[in-house]
């Protein structure tokens, strides 16, 4: 596991944070998070910009060309954002692992608040706003919805680094 704390430059940063808490991106409303756990605050909106499983999906934005660039991966099979509501209690999805194709998964923090990713070993790592958490994509992991800010965002990609 590698957590990078100022992924991008401050300007970099702020340029894709805008787009991501903005008016420009278009979020869509998932009934369940990871594919699994439904019920009461048990959702998310996402918005989806490439996925190996859907070859017509390919709407890479400008604003992820930062971000693109440091990651600098050799292959990426899924790039998503996600975005959970405040909750008035942390509510944590199931563990799960993205895919399994021995990638590396990564999540980029948009903004700070309380919210977390959690593995099964117990570790937590806070959402930090331009933090870049790195992991082997066999480790079963969640996310805890924050309970201070309104929402918690991240951008979640799937790839084999260079």
């Amino acid at each position: 596991m590698k957590i990078t704390d100022n992924f991008l430059s401050d300007s970099e940063f702020k340029s894709i944070q805008d787009y991501f808490t903005g008016d420009s991106i278009h979020w869509y409303f998932n009934n369940s998070i990871a594919g699994n756990k439904q019920g009461l605050d048990q959702f998310q909106f996402v918005h989806a910009f490439y996925d190996i499983a859907k070859p017509s999906l390919k709407t890479f934005s400008p604003f992820l060309y930062p971000f693109l660039t440091k990651l600098n991966a050799k292959y990426i099979f899924r790039i998503k954002a996600n975005l959970r509501p405040r909750t008035s209690t942390a509510v944590l999805s199931d563990f799960h692992t993205d895919m399994s194709l021995n990638q590396q998964t990564g999540i980029f923090y948009l903004n700070t608040n309380n919210g977390y990713t959690k593995f099964k070993d117990d570790s937590t790592v806070p959402s930090v706003a331009n933090r870049f958490l790195s992991f082997s994509g066999d480790l079963e992991h969640c996310g805890a919805s924050p309970t201070d800010t309104n929402s918690r965002i991240v951008l979640n990609v799937n790839y084999i680094p260079s």
